[in-house]
């Protein structure tokens, strides 16, 4: 495995049990992580009385005025969808 590889696996693999503990912080029980499925992956699955919610992390540098949804592209976005559902 070359070092970018592991890198970019550890830094995200860390960005994900910051927000997952972030989450908890905040209240919100953590039902599953890193769940795939056929329709694709789903980061964090979580639950706050009746909402559900599944989160899609990303790691990296924010600057200012740089939303983290944008980052998002409408595809992913799709396949969280067809994970979700």
């Amino acid at each position: 495995m070359d070092r970018g590889k592991k890198s970019t696996r550890t830094s995200g693999a860390l960005a994900e049990a910051a927000a997952a503990a972030h989450l908890e912080r905040a209240e919100w029980t953590i039902l599953d992580r890193n769940v795939f499925l056929a329709g694709g992956e789903l980061d964090i699955i979580a639950r706050k009385g009746d909402m559900l919610v599944f989160v899609e992390v990303k790691a990296g540098k924010l600057s200012a005025g740089n939303d983290p949804a944008e980052h998002v592209t409408r595809a992913k976005a799709q396949r969280i969808a067809r994970a979700a559902q």
